[in-house]
């Protein structure tokens, strides 16, 4: 999308009065994470949902669809921008943002209809005139998850989860929103449900007790059917 579009977008998105997100908190230290959600797609609009539902799905059926995904990150060195740092346009926003390239990024993946993506389809998402790039961008929220951004692009297909959206000048935030892109086509959804958990706890590693429990246990079935024998 170029710059022009996406300012009248944030226009559009002002205009319609939207409620602006409550004020964000830091809440993700610098660490390794891992992220998941999903997304509700509310494709209604006739030529809008065929063309979308045609490309991911196989067939010309307006309704509503779910987008997936799930990445692990490592947010330590992450691209900060200060809540009230002017990126040009009128543009600021009013939360902290942290931005993560690609190499701080693994296990990515996101699916939607027959459609999926990995970390190599990832973009960099450039804010305005402000210079700065990210893969993965992060609006912290108050409590256990936040305001993502990311857009991704392979044959042909175009997606981006999350906007800048723009309340008033210099107040814009992170919505979490899903908007995909494919001949000017675009849809939109409000049902955004994701978690963020550290990184060991996605992925826990049984503690030595646990593990001397377990040899415990074999080592007593090998005794009971050596002496059944």
């Amino acid at each position: 999308m170029t710059t022009n579009r996406r300012i009248a977008s944030l226009l559009l998105a002002s205009a319609a009065g939207l409620t602006a997100l409550p004020a964000a908190a830091n809440v993700i230290a610098p660490g390794a994470y891992h992220y998941s959600g999903s997304v509700g797609v509310n494709v209604t609009d006739e030529v809008i949902g065929s063309s979308i539902t045609s490309r991911f799905f196989g067939y010309d059926t307006p309704g509503f669809y779910t987008f997936t995904f799930s990445f692990d990150v490592d947010t330590t060195g992450a691209t900060f921008i200060p809540g009230g740092q002017s990126l040009g346009f009128d543009v600021a926003f009013s939360t902290d943002v942290y931005g993560v390239d690609a190499s701080r990024i693994s296990n990515f993946q996101a699916s939607f209809g027959t459609r999926t993506w990995g970390l190599n389809d990832l973009v960099s998402y450039h804010f305005v005139s402000g210079g700065q790039t990210a893969s993965i961008w992060f609006a912290p929220d108050v409590g256990n998850a936040s305001a993502l951004l990311f857009r991704g692009i392979s044959g042909g297909d175009i997606f981006e989860v999350g906007a800048p959206v723009c309340f008033a000048p210099n107040d814009c935030a992170l919505r979490s929103d899903i908007a995909f892109f494919y001949d000017d086509a675009f849809a939109e959804s409000q049902a955004v449900s994701f978690s963020i958990r550290p990184l060991e706890q996605a992925n826990p590693v049984p503690e030595p007790e646990s593990l001397l429990l377990i040899g415990l246990g074999l080592a007593g079935l090998a005794l009971r059917f050596r002496t059944s024998g």
